[in-house]
């Protein structure tokens, strides 16, 4: 019986990749596939951790791979109603802005919302018309030393 148990859930010849598994669930999971008898490349973002993960499962069915690092952004500021590129108040584009989205796409979004919404949307502007802050003023920037 637990032959044909085995058999029927055999994993041999088959190739497992675990997402996370360079511990907790991930490595528990890894772990039994392997016993299963799959191959098992083990995944994760630290590289240390993903060794100690494939030397704790069967070293000789699994292999590792790690992620590349998360893309480092840009700090978002303050949303803020942007004094330049506007054309009613500023709320599309400081969203835009904020969110490091196209500035048409937010236009015609917030427009598809004021009039299949019956309004609503047209409310929701006004509201953040109302309580997102202007952008400050700011002078041009320029380069070099000043001329006399």
């Amino acid at each position: 019986m637990r032959d044909t148990i085995q058999r029927l859930f055999s994993l041999d010849d088959t190739v497992a990749l675990v997402t996370g598994s360079s511990g907790g669930i991930g490595l528990a999971l890894a772990r039994g596939l392997a016993e299963a008898g799959a191959r098992v490349v083990v995944n994760g973002r630290d590289s240390g951790k993903v060794a100690a993960a494939v030397a704790s499962t069967s070293p000789e069915r699994s292999s590792a791979t790690t992620a590349a690092p998360y893309p480092n952004y840009p700090a978002a500021g303050r949303l803020v109603r942007p004094r330049y590129p506007r054309m009613i108040a500023g709320v599309c584009a400081g969203f835009a802005e904020h969110y490091h989205w196209d500035i048409s796409l937010v236009r015609v979004i917030a427009v598809l919302l004021a009039i299949c919404t019956s309004g609503i949307g047209g409310l929701a502007y006004l509201a953040a018309w109302i309580i997102i802050p202007e952008a400050p003023y700011t002078l041009p920037h320029t380069t070099g030393s000043p001329t006399v």
